[in-house]
């Protein structure tokens, strides 16, 4: 048979280990040229990296407020066996202590802030006997879901937040009315410089739930 004759250029392998390691080192080198030339920045500026996006922004900002430390939470004042009052599945706390704390943290009246929670709100337009969550859910009655009590006794002073529960359908719409309209005012009335004489008596602000008209109102009072 005839041997055909290559017309290409064509170099043998290495004949021998020396040879042999200098190919695959030279191959070595010129991948890792290419590596750096991938890694380097392009000038291309459609390849240039990308800005970081709005939402990036916003999610490191929460973040680093996360990382902030939080107010220290007010005391809970527990009058009655000594713990927060049990409530029915149909009711629910329209807010917590950590939510108050934070949301009132920058008042003066913050380090004396006792929380109150209670399942008879107390009507202070009358005498009768303070009603049930059940009576008052019920008959669609009006009753004060939060107040602000200001007391006096015996020369004495004390800060009270209280807290009455709402039905769990309705908490999301208390919710809501509570830190649109109703912690502003109450943060400005904290915020009114008092004489000697109205620090003498007690005070309170009451903020009237109507459950029908879905409306909060705020009403305030001595004693």
């Amino acid at each position: 048979m005839t041997r055909l004759e290559s017309t290409s250029e064509y170099e043998p392998p290495p004949t021998n280990r020396g040879e042999q390691n200098g190919c695959w080192q030279g191959a070595r080198m010129a991948v890792c040229r290419v590596s750096n030339l991938l890694r380097s920045p392009s000038p291309d500026p459609s390849r240039s990296p990308k800005k970081s996006s709005p939402f990036t922004k916003r999610a490191m900002t929460e973040v680093n407020q996360l990382k902030q430390p939080l107010p220290p939470l007010f005391e809970v004042y527990m009058p009655v066996d000594e713990r927060k009052p049990r409530l029915a599945r149909r009711f629910s706390w329209p807010v917590g202590v950590e939510r108050l704390s934070e949301r009132f943290a920058s008042v003066p009246q913050a380090p004396h802030f006792r929380v109150w929670f209670g399942d008879h709100p107390f009507d202070s337009t009358s005498a009768k006997p303070r009603l049930t969550m059940e009576h008052i859910a019920n008959h669609h009655l009006a009753y004060p879901v939060l107040s602000i009590w200001y007391y006096v006794r015996g020369g004495n002073t004390d800060w009270f937040i209280m807290l009455y529960p709402v039905e769990v359908a309705k908490k999301r719409q208390v919710r809501a009315l509570l830190e649109e309209s109703i912690f502003p005012a109450i943060e400005s009335w904290l915020l009114e410089e008092r004489t000697p004489s109205w620090l003498a008596t007690s005070h309170r602000i009451e903020c009237i739930y109507d459950p029908d008209g879905e409306t909060i109102n705020i009403t305030t009072a001595k004693g």
